[in-house]
This record gives C-alpha cells, structure tokens and sequence, in this order.
C-alpha cells in the first residue's frame, strides 16, 4: 500500500482502515476473515461519527484494497473484512519501501541496493531512493559508520563536578489571586464597618446588578458600571440615612436597587421616619432592611 501510494488515492481513513485489518489479519495468522462490529472501528480508528466510518469503507471497496460483507438485517453478527490487493499493483514486490545506499571502499559513486531482491543500480519500484542517515557522502574511508547512541546522547556532567559555578534557578513565588476584584472592593468599603457583612454574597449580588446596569443600558461598559455603584454607594455613605444609624448595610443596599433612589430618598431618615426604626421581635431587634436580603 506505501508503495502504491493509496493514501492519495482513497483518503488517510480508509488507508486506516485497511492497515487496521490487514494488521489484525496478520495476528491471526490468516487462519480467518476479521470481524469488527463499527463502533469497535471508530475507536480504534478515531472516527467519531458513523458516515465517516462508512464512507471510508466505501473508498477501500471501489479502489479494490477490502472486501466488505455487511451481515442481513437484525443479525447479532459483525460486519466481516478481508484485505485484498488490486491487480493494477501485482508488479509490485514486498521489499522494504526505506531508502538505502553503500558506498564503495574503492571511492566509486554510492551505489542504490535492494536487499530482498539484489537489484543494485536502480529503482525498479517507482520511487526514488535517498540515503541512510548516517551515511556520509562521498566517504571513501571503508564501511559507513553510524553514530552510537552514548555519542548522539551523551551522559549528562555529574552535578558534583559544576562546583560552586552551577547557577542556581530561584523561582519567584507564585502571585497571589486576588478574591476579589478592585471595584468591588471599593464598593464595600463604602459602608461602614459595622454593616459588612457576608461578602461572598454581596459580591455575587454586586455581579448580578453589573449585569442590571447592562442589560438596562444604564452604562455602556462594565468598568461604567463599577465606577456608577462605587460613586452611588459613596454618596449615600454622605447622605443623612448613610449617616444614621439605621443605615444599610451593602448587601440590602444592592437587593433594593438603591442605586435608583433619587438623592432626597436618603435625607433625614434617621431621624423622623418610621420606616429606618428598628421593630421588636421575639428574638431581640431587627432592622427592616435586614428583611430585603436575599430577595435580588
């Protein structure tokens, strides 16, 4: 099949396919055709869908290099194949495809030979033949020598001979990730100490208004977005509600939207307004906006 140079002719899948069968064919000894069910090709073969499969069974057929019986409808058996080799290529001979050549002791041209069948002198197999690597050209010195491995790899210098002049490779220490970005960072320092709570959450609340301001088309960029909640939590930091004692903490800030409050929302809501005092429970005090958690 190198010789024929089939894999031009029917495609790498089924030139695949076919080494694939006259492999297994070998390992059986020819004593009997081989079965192979198609899922069980398409994993030897690296094919993932089925008409790929079958399409390159198709090309081995027509170019004449498999023979293909497809088992009736609802057999339980699988396919059965066998290797063949078309007649436009009997004039080819089993020798080995590499390339060789030995170049004389008495200084001559290098000469091509074929072990298997002697020809000495010229390609009678429809390719040209190089050289061995190696071989050296025009090496009149005797036989060609090859490189031995300990010369192509030598063993690497004892680490006890570099002495003092080894240098020494000191990696830096890996950069710690941040956990949170900058902005967001900013934001939550807006609030007062007292009011930062859970930030895990907070943060996947801040992420999720991020995507509220652009979806909403309040800000064109994400960077806009951050620069809008850092600027609105810091002005109702400054705001008399911000200021009070009822003031919200970030995570409520952000369930309600706050961002959109206009300005005189926050004054003066400490002090007069019903809805900042803190209500009585079974348990202690609950401030009101503790009730908006996790509602956005």
């Amino acid at each position: 099949m190198v010789k024929s140079a089939a894999t031009a002719e029917i495609g790498p899948n089924a030139f695949a396919l076919i080494a694939t069968i006259a492999s297994t064919e070998d390992a059986k000894r020819y004593t009997g055709p081989v079965t192979y069910f198609n899922d069980v090709l398409q994993s030897i073969l690296g094919i993932r869908k089925w008409e790929t499969l079958d399409r390159a069974r198709r090309k081995a057929v027509a170019a004449g290099w498999l023979h293909y019986v497809k088992p009736p409808q609802g057999s339980p058996d699988a396919p059965i194949y066998w290797t063949l080799i078309p007649d436009r290529f009997d004039h080819l001979d089993d020798s080995p495809s590499d390339d060789q050549k030995v170049y004389p002791k008495n200084g001559d041209s290098p000469q091509e030979v074929y072990p298997n069948n002697g020809d000495a002198g010229g390609d009678t197999s429809g390719y040209t033949p190089g050289y061995t690597p190696g071989y050296t050209e025009g090496d009149t010195g005797g036989e060609p020598s090859i490189p031995s491995p300990k010369t192509l790899f030598p063993d690497p210098v004892p680490k006890e001979t570099l002495g003092d002049k080894s240098p020494v490779v000191v990696s830096p220490p890996p950069k710690k990730k941040a956990k949170y970005p900058e902005a967001f960072l900013e934001f939550w320092k807006a609030f007062p100490p007292a009011r930062r709570k859970a930030k895990p959450q907070v943060f996947g609340k801040w992420e999720k208004a991020l995507k509220v301001l652009l979806k909403d088309d309040v800000c064109p960029q994400q960077c806009d977005a951050e620069a809008f909640l850092i600027k609105r939590a810091r002005d109702y930091a400054e705001s008399d509600q911000g200021r009070c004692e009822h003031v919200r903490g970030p995570e409520p800030w952000l369930n309600q939207q706050a961002w959109e409050d206009e300005p005189e929302a926050w004054k003066d809501k400490g002090k007069t307004s019903g809805s900042q005092k803190t209500m009585p429970t079974g348990r202690g005090q609950i401030h009101p906006d503790d009730l908006a958690r996790n509602s956005f």
